[in-house]
């Protein structure tokens, strides 16, 4: 074993291990040392490798970090330590996270991840497209957690290669990604009859299995910006069917139907994974997760084929140590066994999905962000962009949809939230990458428009002009008893528009006063009509004049009188006639004046002339 230690400070007792595709290996280490207290504050999160001679073929090495450490008493005078070593990739369970993550694919994600936490030995060999995630949100959870649920989700799976300086991270998802174990292309089959055959790496034991799996997977999803298109997708497995049962989930996390069929590829690649197992026993140790091995010697002939290795469980005992006084002697052979789970190489390996996503239990809030300038920054979908309180790095959400009182096909309500706003989001089933704008809520910096609690009978609607503020538009209902008043406040212009009849009713009075404004009335089509049942109508213009231009003809009709009157000049018409008194009344025919009736008098009380050119009297 070398350890920070320096060479043979410490030597092994005894090795057990498991390690496995998709899996954090685990390699627990009982050591000897002379020295009764070790000093772990160097070692512990340092690199430690064990060395395992393989018989007729390469050292197996075993590298990992030291993560615990445990003192075991004494045994021959020697002090004993239990060790255990873990990947680095198991470190970033220590570190939880917020934080949002923008137009990038799975790998880049991941790439991100692992240099953000300072971590270099890792090799993508992916052959498959991943598709560009216009948003993905780790929250609350593990760096571990997040990175292993998205290559869960993708059909990623990893396994590790030691060397004695290191241990380097490997991601896949094709066979292409696997080579043969080192020193062990091929291991015979050699049942165990009496003969340990420790000269050799055999397989001693050897098993198939079977496993009924669902015989379909369909998914499907929806895309709100394309509701009518054709997202589902299936995929069917190769094994014995419980027709008709499948496995149906929604959402299926994709917008594409090509993506789709090929999650559920994967899903159903991962669910038939565990069927048609093998599990060996016996001492090859040099076989390894990740590794090709063809099996020989087999008695049934189909067996001898090609395996891929995914899991190992390792025992490995040593030599009796014993103290000499300033040395460790040892005697007595080693003895390694080991447990191997293993699968055809022609069959694709998915890791099965076991970690959670995690849920949004109830509604948060954002602040609204807006692009440079801009007071209302939407789409032509009406989405709006929110930073979350949680994000640190002052990362943008997604364009995010606005829940409204109505939402139709050009029709319905619509409230932009703006800029500074904090609004409320909800998460559509929980989903951190589902985010959905629902409502607004005042804080300490945005207030109410209206001076609370002594306006709190008032409620309505009061917006603000944009850009630059300064003045607003408002509709407001107040519920004061004996004082109900809906209130409505232009900033500058109202326009009603009504289609066909628009209906007035009042219980009192009407009244409209204006100050320095004109009242204009335009009737593009049609008649107007006013109709008063019961009342007067007056008309008071206190400065001005009224001027009523008609393109054909005026017609003013009263049952009992009709009276024009300029100061002590008025006319009066009535059911008995036509009267004019004023102080001078002047008749100017430009050709003719014609008066008509059974009996005309002309009096004047004082004089009367009648004056013409020719003055005819009948």
């Amino acid at each position: 074993m070398t350890s920070p230690f320096g060479e043979n400070e410490v030597v092994i007792e005894s090795f057990r291990g498991t390690e496995g595709l998709s899996e954090i290996f685990d390699f627990r280490i009982e050591a000897l040392s002379e020295t009764e207290n070790l000093n772990f504050d160097k070692a512990i999160g340092e690199k430690f490798s064990v060395t395992i001679n393989a018989a007729g073929g390469e050292d197996r090495l075993f590298n990992g970090l030291l993560v615990e450490a445990n003192w075991g008493g004494v045994k021959g005078g020697l002090h004993r330590y239990e060790l255990v070593l873990r990947p680095w990739l198991w470190l970033l369970s220590f570190s939880t996270d917020c934080r949002i993550f923008a137009e990038k694919n799975v790998p880049d994600i991941i790439r991100e991840i692992f240099r953000d936490s300072g971590f270099t030995d890792f090799r993508l060999t992916l052959t498959e497209s991943y598709p560009t995630l216009e948003y993905c949100v780790q929250y609350r959870e593990t760096s571990l957690d997040f990175v292993l649920r998205l290559m869960e989700e993708n059909g990623i799976y990893y396994f590790f290669e030691h060397t004695k300086e290191k241990h380097t991270l490997v991601l896949a998802d094709a066979r292409s990604s696997h080579k043969p174990c080192p020193g062990l292309a091929k291991v015979p089959f050699w049942p165990l009859e009496g003969d340990s055959r420790r000269d050799r790496q055999t397989l001693e034991d050897w098993r198939a299995h079977r496993r009924l799996r669902t015989g379909t997977f369909s998914l499907t999803d929806y895309d709100p910006l394309q509701p009518n298109a054709e997202l589902d997708a299936d995929a069917e497995g190769d094994g014995p069917k419980p027709k008709p049962l499948e496995k149906y989930d929604y959402p299926g996390r994709y917008i594409d139907r090509e993506e789709g069929r090929r999650l559920a590829r994967v899903w159903m690649q991962a669910e038939h994974a565990e069927d048609r197992r093998r599990q060996a026993r016996g001492t090859a140790v040099s076989l390894l997760p990740g590794g090709l091995v063809t099996l020989e010697k087999h008695p049934t002939a189909a067996e001898n084929a090609e395996y891929l290795v995914v899991r190992c469980q390792h025992r490995y005992e040593a030599s009796r140590f014993r103290s000499t006084g300033g040395a460790i002697a040892g005697g007595g052979d080693p003895e390694y066994a080991g447990i191997f789970d293993l699968q055809p190489s022609s069959r694709p390996y998915r890791p099965p999905e076991v970690t959670p996503k995690p849920r949004i239990s109830g509604p948060q809030t954002a602040k609204v962000i807006c692009g440079d300038g801009e007071e209302i920054d939407v789409d032509k979908h009406g989405r709006i962009t929110v930073r979350f309180h949680w994000d640190r790095k002052n990362n943008l959400s997604r364009r995010v949809r606005v829940a409204q009182v109505w939402a139709g096909k050009g029709w319905g309500g619509v409230f932009i939230p703006r800029k500074d706003q904090e609004v409320v989001v909800e998460f559509l089933e929980g989903d951190p990458d589902q985010p959905l704008v629902v409502g607004a809520v005042y804080n300490g910096e945005n207030t109410p428009p209206y001076d609370l609690p002594g306006d709190k009978n008032i409620a309505g609607w009061k917006t603000q002009s944009t850009k630059g503020g300064g003045g607003n538009n408002e509709f407001t209902f107040d519920d004061t008893a004996g004082n109900e008043v809906i209130h409505t406040f232009a900033e500058k212009d109202l326009k009603t528009e009504v289609s066909n009849v628009a209906s007035y009713s009042y219980g009192a009075e009407l009244s409209q006063p204006r100050s320095g404004a004109a009242l204009f009335t335009e009737v593009e089509k049609g008649d107007e009509k006013r109709v008063i049942k019961q009342g007067d109508r007056k008309t008071n213009l206190e400065m001005g004049s009224d001027i009523l231009d008609a393109a054909q003809k005026i017609t003013m009709t009263a049952n009992v009188e009709i009276k024009l009157q300029v100061g002590a000049s008025k006319i009066t018409i009535d059911q008995k006639g036509i009267k004019l008194d004023a102080p001078m009344i002047e008749i100017n025919g430009a050709a003719l004046v014609k008066v008509n009736a059974p009996m005309t008098k002309v009096d004047g009380s004082a004089t009367l002339m009648l004056t013409g050119g020719i003055v005819k009297i009948n």
